[in-house]
């Protein structure tokens, strides 16, 4: 019913060759998904290719997986362009999705109130499917990280981007993970666009 939605949302739109990448990005996917290799070995495949899809400088993807989280980062530079992160710790009172990340980096303020809807029903920083997306970090981030609690200052993972979509995945009812977009172009993401991931 929601691809039904998406198809629909992008189809009229000049845009809607864009919908036949997506179904591409999709069935290239689905191919990994039949081949015979491990879960951690098919989520630093796939960060690849979204990284290499998107055209973004940074993707992350962030996996439950009972009390564990995975954590695949594919990034753009000459060396080492995929960090891979296994954690298999759980707080008490801490979504394991939280427990995988960085906190200094400001970025994961983000995904905390992404995860526990904490923002504001009207915000325009949410999309209709309830991902979050900014064409320009550096303005909104100081309000952002202060409606999350954090700390204004320091948040030096975010302070190399300007456009950031973080686009939870659900499953049967709940988010099974997080998949961050993070891009030096300012206004980089549409909303169309991130519905589809």
């Amino acid at each position: 019913m929601k691809q039904d939605r998406i198809r629909s949302t992008i189809s009229g739109e000049p845009g809607a060759q864009r919908a036949g990448d997506f179904r591409a990005l999709a069935q290239g996917i689905l191919q990994q998904v039949h081949r015979e290799i491990s879960r951690i070995d098919f989520l630093e495949e796939l960060a690849r290719m979204l990284l290499d899809f998107s055209g973004c400088q940074s993707v992350e993807l962030r996996v439950r997986r009972g009390d564990q989280c995975l954590r695949c980062e594919a990034v753009r530079r000459a060396t080492r362009s995929v960090v891979l992160q296994v954690t298999r710790r759980r707080t008490r009172n801490e979504d394991v999705l939280l427990s995988c990340g960085r906190p200094d980096n400001g970025l994961d303020a983000l995904c905390r109130l992404l995860l526990e809807k904490r923002f504001p029903a009207s915000s325009p920083y949410l999309t209709r499917a309830g991902s979050f997306r900014t064409g320009d970090l550096q303005q909104v981030l100081p309000d952002l990280l202060a409606l999350a609690g954090g700390r204004k200052r320091g948040a030096t993972g975010a302070a190399r981007y300007s456009s950031l979509a973080i686009v939870p995945l659900p499953s049967a009812g709940e988010t099974i993970g997080l998949l961050q977009l993070r891009s030096k172009e300012k206004d980089r993401f549409q909303e169309t666009e991130i519905e589809c991931y």
